[in-house]
């Protein structure tokens, strides 16, 4: 995987009770993020983890802490995480605030000065590393006041696939191909969707339209190659000639996608193409 996720500074702020399950539930955090190599820390949140928090001290201290014997595990999770600062100045203007996120107060000065620096000096940012605990309803983006970025995506697992990465791949993929909607009456606006999204030249985007009694002309379906994509809107083609399509399609080694609407066709492309 490619790219750079911001850690929720949330994540690495100790639990304030004695309870054994508390600090269980801390280090398993730590160390199952630690194990997914995009993950980074922010300026501000290093500063936390090393100065505030004192998350190396805490890791190495076996009382009051998780079984004694995982404090190697401990100490190499967070020392691993350490390493992995975003090079990047807190002297970004700040967001001026997440009305969603309920971390606790601690981090919720870090991260709003983290996300413009890292977005701003971080050109593979993907997204934010955090739990849905620290949100007080369930999402899967957020929007940032102010802008840059408009918004972030949020990563709940560690090593889960998101959809900058997806769209990403599709992009990848389609690099060079010629794409072919078969079925329906040529819609613009999904046309510039596709073409924006998928970074597809509209010249290499065709619309072959079909209607009630007018069948698509499939012509330019005899020269398809490899790489390109096919795309037909069932119900709005006739069966007989959704199978000339896709027959043409096969026999090119090209790719078929079947999609209900045409507004579902960039979504149905990174389902296809994000691996």
């Amino acid at each position: 995987m490619t790219g750079q996720l911001l850690i929720d500074p949330a994540l690495l702020v100790p639990p304030v009770s004695n309870e054994a399950q508390d600090w269980k539930d801390f280090w398993v955090r730590i160390m199952d993020w630690n194990v997914d190599g995009r993950v980074h820390l922010g300026p501000a949140t290093f500063a936390l983890a090393t100065q505030e928090v004192m998350l190396c001290e805490i890791a190495a201290n076996g009382e009051n802490n998780w079984l004694p014997h995982t404090r190697r595990e401990r100490m190499r999770a967070v020392n691993s995480l350490l390493s992995r600062q975003i090079a990047a100045k807190c002297l970004k203007k700040p967001l001026r605030k997440f009305p969603e996120y309920c971390g606790p107060d601690i981090a919720v000065c870090a991260l709003l000065l983290d996300i413009p620096a890292t977005y701003t000096d971080a050109p593979d940012f993907l997204g934010l590393a955090t739990s849905s605990r620290h949100w007080s309803e369930p999402r899967t983006t957020v929007k940032c006041v102010p802008p840059p970025p408009d918004e972030i995506e949020l990563c709940f697992e560690p090593n889960a696939e998101l959809k900058n990465s997806l769209l990403e791949k599709c992009v990848q993929r389609l690099d060079g191909a010629k794409v072919k909607i078969v079925g329906g009456q040529r819609e613009d606006r999904v046309i510039s969707e596709l073409s924006g999204r998928c970074s597809i030249n509209k010249s290499k985007i065709e619309w072959l339209q079909a209607e009630r009694n007018k069948k698509p002309n499939l012509k330019s379906c005899t020269g398809l190659r490899p790489q390109d994509v096919v795309i037909c809107i069932t119900g709005r083609i006739g069966h007989s000639e959704s199978i000339k399509a896709k027959t043409l399609t096969k026999r090119a080694n090209a790719y078929w996608i079947e999609v209900e609407v045409a507004g579902r066709i960039v979504e149905e492309l990174e389902k296809a193409f994000g691996f």
